[in-house]
């Protein structure tokens, strides 16, 4: 297994692992943990590997961590560099931080493949979910919707970066990879907590799948089922206190319905939540404590 060297923090070594498949065209970057606590991730990679057969057309570089010190306190951000590993590319010049480094590293592998797939996993109860992000023309991104129909999620967001909720896209190492003319894609699971092993083999399956059939999807003979798309709308929580969602996931909600109540933890009484969105709920918070301002739901707009 190869490595690519970060730095030294005192008696310890910073590497990101790297797992290399396959030979030929085109070459493939997925990347895996940019935010250290996301799971799902390695459980969908650990069986791929697997199931993969020895001999495949095309170059995969796999990054099974490409976050290792916040996967160490299974967060976000790590103590040396609190700082979004997967926001403002291109770093600055002069920027400071550990995340610097790793940001320029990352940049600098993917710009050698030709085509970058992100894998993150939701926090929330959600569906699977592809990450439309646009491309440089409208013929890398029939063939990015293409790859993300072919992995068979649920559902496909596209990432609008004129819509204010996704303007911090932007500076997303996908969004600037296919700047630079890569096709790059996102793929958003479940949390770890809500899937279970059969889950874990479909979506390795369907991992496999693309792999296998990227040469003929480029030649517009790939199999592939058309998978609807929504540009998203976050319910985002108005006060603090204790969630009990009452809607089911991938059900269809119209503005007005109740999503949920939140407890006040002082007086103990429930309040309402109430959509101000109709499409499909496509994530939604579980029995847990929420703060003002955190996300509560995610309700998808087909488009």
């Amino acid at each position: 297994m190869k490595k690519i060297n970060i730095t030294q923090l005192g008696t310890l070594d910073l590497n990101l692992p790297l797992i290399e498949l396959g030979e030929g065209n085109p070459k493939i970057l997925i990347i895996n943990n940019l935010h250290g606590n996301e799971i799902t991730g390695f459980y969908v990679l650990q069986r791929l590997v697997r199931i993969l057969p020895k001999e495949i057309k095309c170059k995969i570089t796999i990054i099974s961590s490409a976050n290792p010190l916040a996967l160490l306190q299974k967060n976000r951000y790590t103590f040396i560099d609190p700082t979004d590993l997967n926001r403002n590319y291109p770093p600055l010049e002069k920027e400071r931080g550990i995340n610097v480094t790793i940001k320029e590293k990352l940049i600098n592998l993917g710009l050698k493949h030709d085509i970058i797939m992100d894998i993150h996993n939701f926090i929330r109860p959600s569906l699977s979910t592809g990450v439309l992000i646009k491309q440089t023309n409208s013929k890398k991104d029939d063939l990015a919707y293409k790859y993300l129909a072919t992995l068979n999620t649920d559902i496909i967001i596209k990432m609008d970066s004129d819509n204010n909720e996704e303007k911090r896209v932007n500076g997303s190492l996908t969004s600037y990879l296919a700047s630079k003319g890569k096709i790059a894609l996102g793929i958003e699971y479940p949390p770890i907590n809500y899937v279970n092993n059969s889950t874990i083999e479909e979506y390795a399956g369907n991992f496999k799948n693309l792999l296998l059939l990227i040469p003929s999807i480029k030649n517009d003979k790939g199999n592939y089922k058309r998978i609807p798309i929504f540009k998203r709308q976050q319910i985002i929580n108005q006060k603090t206190g204790l969630f009990i969602p009452v809607k089911k996931l991938n059900g269809d909600v119209k503005k007005g319905d109740t999503l949920g109540y939140i407890i006040d933890v002082n007086n103990l009484n429930k309040n309402k939540i109430v959509s101000t969105y109709t499409g499909k709920l496509i994530e939604i918070a579980d029995n847990n404590f929420f703060l003002y301002g955190d996300k509560i739901a995610t309700i998808g707009k087909k488009i």
